[in-house]
């Protein structure tokens, strides 16, 4: 990784604001538009400041089109499973969670990013596993929709991809004190 080991104190700023997405998602499922644009212009500034700019726009532009060909392997299945076309963003993906996914882009190359994707999308596949093994071993009722109250339980993906962003940052912040 081409660092420049920035202080520490430039890696706090957008863990706190993982923090607070993380938090929201957990709690409400929704994530404030204030935080993730401010995230968005500090993933960026970081980016730059870390890597230069011709290479976080690089970075940017790859994990972009990853992330399009992810979201287009979603849609066909989606299509497959349906039988017909259906809008990944009415009741399968959060708006948020791909605005997230797309403010991350800046922070990673294509392996780190694709890594950091992978990692929060297995950790999100055994939070739910979990949320429904106890969910129904502790109140059997149909578990198709799992409902808590009023509302679906659904999969917190910012949650997962922040925890995981997260600890990455947490991992920088030690490099650049170990310095």
């Amino acid at each position: 990784m081409n660092s420049l080991y920035l202080t520490p104190f430039l890696y706090s700023i957008p863990l706190v604001l993982i923090v607070v997405l993380t938090i929201g998602d957990f709690r409400h499922r929704y994530v404030d538009l204030w935080a993730l644009v401010l995230f968005g212009v500090v993933a960026a500034s970081l980016s730059v400041l870390e890597y230069g700019w011709r290479q976080a726009l690089g970075n940017t532009l790859i994990n972009i089109a990853l992330l399009v060909y992810l979201c287009a392997g979603i849609v066909l299945w989606l299509r497959l499973r349906n039988g017909r076309w259906i809008n990944p963003l009415r009741g399968h993906v959060g708006s948020g969670d791909l605005v997230f996914m797309l403010c991350l882009t800046p922070l990673y190359d294509l392996r780190g990013y694709l890594l950091m994707v992978l990692l929060a999308s297995a950790a999100a596949l055994v939070w739910w596993i979990l949320v429904r093994w106890i969910f129904i071993r502790y109140n059997p009722v149909r578990w198709a929709m799992i409902r808590i109250g009023k509302r679906q339980v659904t999969i917190p993906l910012v949650a997962m991809l922040g925890i995981v962003a997260g600890a990455e940052l947490i991992i920088r912040m030690i490099a650049a004190i170990s310095i």
